[in-house]
Formats: structure tokens, C-alpha cells, sequence
């Protein structure tokens, strides 16, 4: 695939910069909250299950998916999507004792993505 880029003259972060401008600028991010007590776990997600935030740093809540309901692979968690593509999985980690918030935003350029990010990882 490199190959093929040096032929037309882009460099893969080009072509990545490309990419990003037809479909969007995906980022990522992760939030690890470390317990002692193992109940706290099941009590602050049991919480955000039955009343997630309903804004999330000025954006809405579109839809929920309780991840244990899941007709697929049934796991602790929920599945949250805000307006403007925000989306973000909290579930128990399954090696130590922590709460996992996975969380991903969409946006329009690269810089936005990167704010976007910051302002929700901060909520």
C-alpha cells in the first residue's frame, strides 16, 4: 500500500488526512476508574445504566444499549450514543478491578476531533 501511494506521490499521512476529510476524523479514548470494592463497580454502572447522562459536555443523548441485553454477546455495560457522533462504552474491565469508559467521537477535521475529545474525557 505504501508503494502504491509513493507512485501517485502521497505520503501515508496524506492519504490519512484524505481519508479523514471524506468520512471523518475518528478518534479514541479511554477512561480506566480503579476500585477497591467491587460493589462500587456494579453500583455506579447499575446507575449510568438506569440514568445515563442525558447531555454529555452540551451534547444530547440519542440512544442506549444495555450491553447485558445484547442479543449477540451479552456483557455487563452500556452502549451510549450522543448527537454528532459521539459514542461511548462503560463496562467492568475483566482482568482487574476497574470501570472502563470507552469513548469515540466523529468530526469534521482532525483539530476538532482531538477538542471534542478532550472536552468529554474531562466530564
Amino acid at each position: 500500500m505504501v508503494a502504491e501511494l509513493k507512485e501517485k506521490g502521497l505520503s501515508v499521512n496524506e492519504y490519512l488526512e484524505k481519508i479523514g476529510q471524506e468520512y471523518g476524523f475518528h478518534l479514541t479514548d479511554q477512561i480506566s476508574l480503579r476500585f477497591t470494592d467491587l460493589k462500587q463497580i456494579d453500583q455506579l454502572l447499575n446507575k449510568v445504566i438506569d440514568q445515563p447522562p442525558a447531555v454529555l459536555s452540551g451534547h444530547t443523548l440519542v440512544s442506549k444499549e444495555n450491553l447485558s441485553q445484547s442479543k449477540l454477546m451479552p456483557t455487563p455495560g452500556i452502549r451510549l450514543k450522543y448527537e454528532n457522533d459521539i459514542r461511548v462504552i462503560i463496562r467492568p474491565s475483566g482482568t482487574e478491578p476497574k470501570l472502563k469508559c470507552y469513548l469515540e467521537v466523529v468530526a469534521a477535521s482532525k483539530n476538532g476531533a482531538e477538542s471534542l475529545i478532550s472536552q468529554i474525557s474531562r466530564h
